[in-house]
């Protein structure tokens, strides 16, 4: 099943790059690609932007007068812009796994490249979740991981186990990846055991059964009391299938040390990627 994506609007907010480079008077803006092309869907519209010296205060980014192209096996796809960065193709053919996409752009004398292969349609086989029959009692942190700054509380909680299955490729593909987000509604709530976002292998996913792949982890849901009842929540458990540049951004995108995300655009930044998608969202009480 196929549902919204608010996956794609976190990632490409991280490609927003601002100052990446020192104010002097030769400064170049560099193209930044954001194109993010779902397996088994037509050839979306991706985003040109540029970067901006560290003293522009417009914040506008947008680039309006580039050339790009995406070019399937015995085919090429020029792309038009429509304002505010977008460009849309002009002919929209379906994205077949296993397909070889080669991506080129050119601005301002700038030669842009990129490539990615169409992965296999994900679907969501099930998603069982499993919450605990009582409260148990638990110490608090205001977020995932130790802050200096937060004083941990002693409260109670619902642990609530979620598994989730999804079926092999057909051809098994050791630089597949699987980001694997859970989004309970109750946020204010919710205190994870392990983090919301996990990315893995899809290899190390192995599920009991032949060609089976399975994720299983925890969230938990505060309460007042050793005797409160389970807050009834809605919880979006989404996946994403993607290779080796797609993991290499996600890992990289809140790395302290970096100044950008990974990128697999030669000659300029950003991420040209095919990825495959899919959704459930349960009903937990």
């Amino acid at each position: 099943m196929k549902h919204g994506k608010p996956w794609r609007r976190a990632l490409i907010g991280a490609l927003v790059l601002a100052g990446c480079d020192a104010s002097v008077p030769d400064y170049e803006p560099r193209l930044v690609v954001e194109a993010f092309l779902e397996a088994g869907r037509p050839l979306p519209e991706i985003a040109l932007r540029r970067t901006l010296p560290t003293d522009d205060v417009t914040g506008d980014d947008a680039v309006l007068d580039a050339s790009a192209t995406v070019s399937f096996p015995g085919q090429a796809v020029p792309f038009a812009s429509v304002g505010a960065g977008r460009y849309r193709p002009q002919t929209t053919p379906l994205l077949v796994p296993g397909t070889t996409l080669a991506f080129a752009a050119r601005w301002q004398g700038q030669v842009v490249s990129a490539s990615t292969t169409v992965p296999p349609v994900l679907d969501l086989d099930s998603v069982r979740v499993e919450p605990s029959a009582a409260p148990v009692r638990a110490i608090l942190l205001e977020q995932f991981g130790f802050d200096p700054a937060s004083i941990p509380q002693e409260g109670f909680v619902y642990p609530i186990r979620i598994r989730a299955y999804w079926r092999a490729p057909a051809i098994p593909d050791t630089g597949l990846y699987v980001r694997i987000s859970l989004r309970p509604s109750a946020a204010s709530s919710v205190r994870f055991f392990f983090p919301p976002d996990v990315l893995l292998r899809e290899t190390d996913t192995q599920g009991i059964l032949p060609g089976e792949r399975r994720y299983e982890g925890v969230y938990a849901v505060r309460v007042d009391a050793e005797t409160s009842l389970l807050p009834a929540h809605a919880l979006r458990v989404a996946l994403v299938r993607g290779g080796n540049a797609y993991a290499r951004f996600i890992a990289t995108r809140t790395t302290p040390e970096r100044r950008e995300p990974g990128s697999n655009v030669v000659g300029g930044r950003g991420l040209f990627a095919a990825v495959s998608t899919d959704s459930v969202r349960v009903e937990v009480r």
